[in-house]
């Protein structure tokens, strides 16, 4: 008798799962669905900087400002689920004439779920500075900065795209926690391809 109500049991469990996997499925369908669509919402913001770019910039270093030829390659990669950025910018030795990389930058841009904005990833060759921050997105205007613990200051980059299509980015520093900043770089590019 024990083993007639176990199999009873086993087949009303059996039954039971067949019947709501469907339901399951479903939902687990619609909330990849909606966070498909919140994703590709998210990266189309970001489409404007599609396309490699070229042009000048200068950075404040501590023998002065120096001046470089830019290019920054923005790519959507994986179908449109991340976007890359490479970017590089490089003088020319007064003495030799030869090129000396100034600026070797790279970026990885993706959708966060849990806090529906996107993320960017860095990594810079002069300083070997790496982070992830989330990407303030207006228009074709986009803010993204981050903390210097060992000096207390923070550091911002604004990129604006204007209405005649130059790309043109600034990058300022506060000692005061934001109250007070100071550019400390500039470059402006225009759209190659």
């Amino acid at each position: 008798m024990n083993l007639r109500k176990y199999l009873i049991a086993a087949h009303t469990a059996f039954v039971f799962a067949i019947c709501t996997m469907p339901v399951a499925a479903q939902e687990n369908k619609t909330v990849g669905n909606d966070i498909e669509s919140k994703r590709s919402a998210a990266m189309k913001s970001i489409e404007f900087l599609h396309g490699k770019w070229s042009g000048r910039g200068w950075v404040m270093t501590r023998e002065g400002r120096k001046e470089s030829t830019i290019t920054e390659n923005f790519q959507p990669k994986l179908g449109g689920r991340i976007a890359v950025v490479d970017g590089f910018g490089a003088s020319k030795d007064p003495r030799t004439g030869a090129e000396i990389p100034t600026h070797q930058a790279y970026g990885i841009f993706s959708y966060d779920p849990e806090s529906d904005r996107i993320r960017f990833r860095y990594y810079k060759a002069e300083t070997g500075a790496e982070g992830v921050t989330d990407l303030e997105i207006s228009g074709k205007t986009i803010v993204w900065g981050f903390d210097v613990p060992e000096s207390g200051s923070k550091i911002k980059f604004t990129i604006r795209v204007d209405e005649k299509g130059i790309w043109r980015e600034v990058g300022e520093f506060s000692r005061d926690q934001g109250k007070t900043w100071m550019k400390f770089m500039e470059m402006e590019l225009s759209r190659l391809e």
